[in-house]
């Protein structure tokens, strides 16, 4: 009995040297699975960070979209598909960013950063497309990621979709958020005063414009700053304006207001030509936009002296 019992106590412990190395061989697996997808994370934000014009950025972001597509876990790890997305985007190819988004971004559960995230790729794609539909699902996302949080970035970029929308109600609402839960922010400083802005204050406000458009990079201010230039009467002031139009022009093509603003610069400017091709573009895509008769008016005017 006590030979049996000694050998039964010698199975047991084999049984659990066995099973305890088992579980240290797929812990240290877990561990190592873990620090490679930290690396691979931290590899992309390191990139992402980078100017994403350099081509030497650029080649870094599209091998890192070689790597993280290629992990065993590419595809399945939620981080690594976003990051994915992400390398994308900055590579100009939000319909690619989409097709690896599409199905969390849109799914009742979605987290919120795939939500935040699928709102700015779809808002690059309708800025590439022109097509409304697109940034109406970037304010859909948008806002359920401002409700679900309330981040300065979420409600900034949220009022931005819904003032480029003309839904001034839904801007509103994200403007008087963003004042009263983060009031002491740039962002929250940038649309209270591009609340406040008109013409005839603009050469007052120029300071503090420039200054927060350093600070946060929000488009809408380097617009309002290139309409405070074009107001001016010196040349370089023009010049000035339309390298701004033309760097937001670069990342919003479909916008009505930057594309207005190129055709006022091109007219001071005297580049009757350059002037009449936004001038077509606005006719062809602003529909009944009150503007259009101004257009018109200008493109029959430059073609009866031609």
């Amino acid at each position: 009995m006590a030979g049996r019992s000694r050998v039964l106590a010698g199975v047991a412990a084999a049984v659990l040297l066995v099973g305890g190395s088992l579980g240290f061989l797929a812990w240290r697996e877990r561990q190592r699975t873990e620090e490679r997808v930290t690396t691979l994370l931290r590899d992309v934000e390191r990139e992402l960070a980078a100017d994403p014009r350099a081509m030497e950025s650029r080649d870094a972001l599209s091998g890192l979209v070689r790597r993280v597509g290629s992990d065993p876990l590419g595809e399945q790890d939620p981080r690594l598909v976003r990051a994915r997305a992400r390398l994308e985007l900055a590579l100009g190819r939000p319909r690619n960013a989409w097709d690896l988004l599409q199905a969390s971004a849109t799914s009742a559960d979605a987290t919120v950063d795939d939500l935040a995230l699928g709102a700015r790729i779809s808002a690059r794609m309708a800025d590439l497309a022109g097509d409304r539909a697109q940034m109406e699902r970037a304010l859909v996302l948008a806002e359920r990621a401002a409700n679900a949080r309330a981040e300065r970035e979420d409600l900034s970029f949220a009022w931005r979709v819904a003032s480029r929308l003309g839904r001034a109600e839904d801007a509103g609402r994200f403007a008087r958020l963003l004042q009263e839960r983060h009031a002491e922010s740039p962002e929250a400083r940038a649309v209270a005063l591009l609340g406040a802005f008109t013409p005839a204050q603009g050469e007052a406000m120029y300071p503090q414009l420039q200054a927060l458009a350093r600070e946060t990079g929000l488009p809408e201010l380097e617009l309002a700053l290139a309409g405070i230039l074009l107001q001016r009467a010196s040349s370089s002031d023009h010049e000035d304006a339309l390298r701004r139009l033309e760097d937001l022009l670069a990342q919003h093509e479909s916008w009505l207001e930057v594309r207005n603003a190129m055709a006022l610069v091109l007219h001071r400017l005297g580049r009757v030509a350059d002037r009449d091709r936004q001038l077509q573009w606005l006719l062809e895509r602003a529909g009944d936009d009150p503007r259009a008769p101004v257009w018109r008016q200008l493109l029959g005017a430059a073609g009866e002296k031609r």
